[in-house]
């Protein structure tokens, strides 16, 4: 099964977030344990990685080694780029329902991949009709 991790995934992992009464953190980490262990790919895109860097205060090799590592090594993730006709998809979509251009194109990526979109940030329920969503203790 694929699945497109969203930015707030890895973070969650990276930080091992709780919100005082989930563990979000052990949630992204049993995901990404499950990846290695091969019951899903991954696919990101260079928008996740932006956004980390932004987020984490982070190069891009630095995630590669904190967070990608494992994944890399075992060949359970793809990073892709977007091309231009979606990324012109994803700014009318995030106009039209006012949600942030990147998780339209995140949205957009994961259908046209024919991946499940993991996150938990509430505009995808703004678009469940263009990509599902799940959470990772959903899976």
């Amino acid at each position: 099964m694929k699945l497109f991790v969203d930015t707030n995934i890895f973070a969650d992992y990276y930080l091992d977030r709780s919100n005082h009464v989930v563990p979000l953190g052990e949630f992204a980490f049993q995901l990404i344990k499950r990846s290695i262990s091969c019951e899903f790919y991954i696919l990101t895109s260079d928008d996740v990685i932006t956004e980390l860097k932004r987020i984490l205060n982070k190069k891009e090799n630095e995630l590669n080694e904190i967070i990608f590592k494992e994944l890399i090594a075992t060949k359970k993730i793809q990073f892709i780029k977007a091309s231009e006709n979606q990324a012109i998809e994803a700014e009318k979509l995030s106009g039209e329902r006012n949600i942030p251009r990147n998780d339209a194109l995140f949205a957009v990526l994961a259908r046209d991949n024919k991946a499940l979109l993991i996150s938990r940030d509430n505009h995808y329920y703004a678009i469940g009709d263009i990509a599902e969503v799940r959470k990772p203790e959903e899976l």
